[in-house]
């Protein structure tokens, strides 16, 4: 299974070339409805009490503690929206990474093959602005009991309770976004890399599967080549559907070495080499990307992994 981030180019290229991925943090959320579900019952008699403990919970105990990194569902790498909002309208990248599923259906960001690390949880983000009274009345509590643990600098206990109630405060949003179709990993600051005033997952904790070509993006997909190899990704440039208002993934584009080229130029028989099997068996289909020299050489920019 795959989730996707979609970059600028210069965010996609910054990531790949450093292996590094930008963790998120709270209170850069996009959407100011972030941490306030809609609910009557933590609107109710306990409103001003709620609205207290949550910034302080947020501001004061989540925020120097944890970040996140949000992924969109495989569906999304064909919605132009996604593209257009993240993607600099078409002109960037989407990275796909490699997940797995439990048995009981708990779904995990894969780690690089070579990692020691453990997986990463995912949670997926529920459209109902939190509407589940029963949830909503612990949660209620966990908060109300989280200000006296603050207030005493209890550690232990500031951290059980942000265990307990930050996968709920984060997978509750409004019907308006559920066209991004996003699942979220919470990831202990502690096991970041800190670098230029922003954190990092570094990237033996992921798995980069797929690089996915933005439909106006002026980048040959042999600008890839290395990136491809170092992460064992497949590359793809995004379409037009012949019918629907959706994009769709091109064929696979296999990014042939410069030797193996040039002696297609002389003749030889085209190389196409052994598919890789898809997460759903789906036989992949795949074209070369012919070199005009084998001595083509490409300049990569120099990328700045810090910028915004």
């Amino acid at each position: 299974m795959i989730v996707y981030r979609f970059f600028p180019e210069e965010h996609a290229l910054a990531t790949l070339e450093s292996g590094l991925l930008k963790i998120g943090r709270f209170l850069d959320f996009n959407d100011p409805f972030e941490f306030y579900p809609q609910n009557p019952l933590l609107k109710g008699i306990n409103g001003v009490v709620w609205e207290f403990d949550l910034d302080c919970f947020v501001n004061h105990a989540v925020s120097s503690r944890f970040g996140i990194i949000c992924f969109s569902g495989e569906e999304t790498v064909n919605k132009p929206l996604l593209w257009s909002h993240y993607a600099d309208h078409h002109r960037g990248i989407a990275l796909g990474f490699e997940i797995d599923q439990t048995t009981d259906g708990e779904k995990f960001l894969v780690a690089n093959r070579e990692s020691s690390r453990g997986y990463l949880p995912l949670h997926e983000v529920r459209y109902d602005g939190f509407n589940e009274k029963r949830n909503a009345r612990v949660l209620a509590d966990s908060l109300t009991n989280f200000s006296t643990d603050f207030e005493n600098r209890n550690e232990q206990g500031i951290l059980e309770v942000i265990r307990n109630t930050l996968p709920q405060l984060t997978t509750h949003k409004g019907e308006d976004w559920r066209y991004e179709s996003e699942l979220r990993a919470t990831v202990p600051l502690s096991s970041a890399i800190f670098s230029g005033g922003r954190h990092f997952l570094p990237s033996d904790c992921f798995s980069i599967s797929e690089i996915v070509i933005g439909l106006r993006s002026k980048l040959e997909p042999i600008y890839f080549s290395d990136f491809a190899k170092r992460y064992g990704a497949r590359v793809y440039k995004t379409e037009r559907h012949a019918t629907d208002f959706m994009l769709v993934k091109g064929e696979e584009i296999l990014i042939g070495s410069p030797t193996r080229i040039w002696e297609q130029q002389a003749g030889e028989r085209p190389f196409c080499g052994g598919a890789k099997k898809s997460g759903n068996n789906r036989k992949a289909s795949r074209r070369i990307i012919p070199l005009a020299h084998p001595r083509t050489s490409i300049r990569m920019a120099q990328i700045n992994v810090h910028r915004e």
